[in-house]
């Protein structure tokens, strides 16, 4: 929460650096009675507030991670640009945003990279949704989701994952 905090308002200065986490992550302490009701707030809102930097899970997993929100750019991550997130697993997401909703990041753009990574839960959303991005314009590899995705226009479903 601290990360997001620094990158979308205060500091954006932090959204280039390399990030490992060294023990798995519960977030349900952000889930429906965070941030009025709406949840977890994303890493990188916009691309002037992205996340640009590296993410490495460490093969250690997030879980709980929940978002209700009409707001763009939704999951983990909203919005990362020539940024990597890899070796991470999100376990029982329930995440519902607007435009670009993923559970890794709604949005993967420019040169950025998801890899080694897994989703497990609900992803659901207006337009460009999938399970690990929403919008990707950058690579996704050996990625995989288990679980149920949905949108009411251009759903991507769990098609950008490669399994």
């Amino acid at each position: 929460a601290k990360l997001a905090e620094l990158i979308n308002v205060t500091n954006p200065s932090y959204a280039d650096k390399y990030y490992q986490l060294t023990n798995d992550i519960d977030l349900s302490a952000y889930g429906e009675g965070f941030n009025s009701g709406k949840g977890w707030i994303p890493i990188g809102t916009t691309e002037s507030f992205s996340f640009r930097g590296t993410f490495d899970g460490n093969n250690k997993k997030i879980t709980g991670l929940y978002i209700n929100s009409t707001e763009q750019n939704s999951g983990l991550f909203g919005y990362l640009y020539s940024g990597t997130v890899k070796n991470l697993g999100l376990e029982k997401v329930s995440i519902t945003g607007g435009i670009s909703v993923g559970g890794v990041a709604g949005n993967v753009d420019s040169g950025s990279s998801v890899a080694s990574c897994y989703v497990t839960g609900s992803v659901s959303g207006y337009l460009n949704v999938g399970g690990i991005a929403g919008f990707a314009n950058g690579s996704i590899t050996n990625c995989h989701v288990t679980g149920t995705v949905s949108g009411t226009s251009g759903t991507s479903n769990n098609c950008i994952c490669i399994i």
